[in-house]
């Protein structure tokens, strides 16, 4: 029952179980707490109030977060994922459904509250093609581009306005950007444009910048059959420089 309510985010049915004794510590089979079921589906004010209870037996919130971290699988390279990298791509499971704007609180508050690092990389495997010469390709990211890539604009506003990052940062190694990523990303592409407008338009995102391939976000989406994104990129792309920093700077 802990669990659940955890998970489902029913704050009083959590405190009344704490109130009538019940261990809120308490472990499924793989020793996973409310607290881990909480924080991965965003369920904020039942994590705040779970560290509430761990402070009183003198146990400190980064020191719990800190094991929460630490208790995360290991990746096929030997390493573990970010906290923040897990819950920017955690999906919706079964009726309990993970909110945009429950990624973003979550997020903030890591950053926030708890010192996770913005620039903690991560990876993700990506399809090339999905035709005769598919194959997949491993990208290092930061938490920013993991975002865009899952197409959170509220996690993505957070880094950009809160966190002071660059709109166009690169990766590491393909040198890829937020743009890029929306480009490659798996969701409706009447969702991924309505993002890259506002990259483009409000945020300043540079249509010009290409990845480690000289590729740019346009040919990126051609690649990954996002023709609607493509045929707009590539007007501006035909725009005399002037013309598009005017653009960049209008309204969306």
């Amino acid at each position: 029952m802990m669990h659940f309510a955890a998970m489902s985010g029913n704050l009083p049915f959590l405190q009344a179980l704490v109130r009538r004794g019940v261990d809120f510590d308490v472990r499924l089979d793989a020793g996973i707490t409310p607290l881990e079921i909480a924080m991965l589906f965003c369920r904020l004010p039942v994590v705040r109030f779970l560290l509430e209870q761990y402070r009183v037996r003198g146990r400190e919130k980064r020191d719990m977060l800190r094991k929460v971290e630490d208790r995360l699988p290991v990746n096929a390279s030997g390493g573990r994922q970010s906290l923040l990298f897990r819950i920017i791509r955690q999906q919706k499971k079964s009726k309990f459904d993970i909110k945009d704007e429950d990624k973003r609180a979550m997020v903030a508050f890591l950053v926030r509250e708890a010192g996770a690092d913005i620039l903690a990389e991560g990876h993700m495997e990506y399809v090339t093609n999905g035709g005769q010469h598919s194959g997949r390709r491993k990208h290092i990211l930061f938490p920013l581009h993991t975002a865009a890539h899952y197409g959170i604009q509220q996690v993505l506003d957070f880094f950009l306005t809160e966190c002071n990052m660059p709109v166009n940062t690169r990766t590491s190694v393909s040198q890829l950007t937020a743009l890029h990523l929306l480009a490659m990303s798996p969701r409706e592409e009447a969702h991924l444009l309505r993002i890259v407008t506002w990259l483009v338009h409000e945020k300043g995102a540079d249509v010009m910048c290409v990845n480690a391939d000289g590729a740019t976000d346009a040919q990126t989406a051609l690649v990954a059959g996002k023709k609607r994104i493509f045929q707009g990129r590539l007007k501006q792309l035909q725009q005399p420089p002037a013309n598009r920093n005017r653009e960049r700077q209008a309204p969306a």
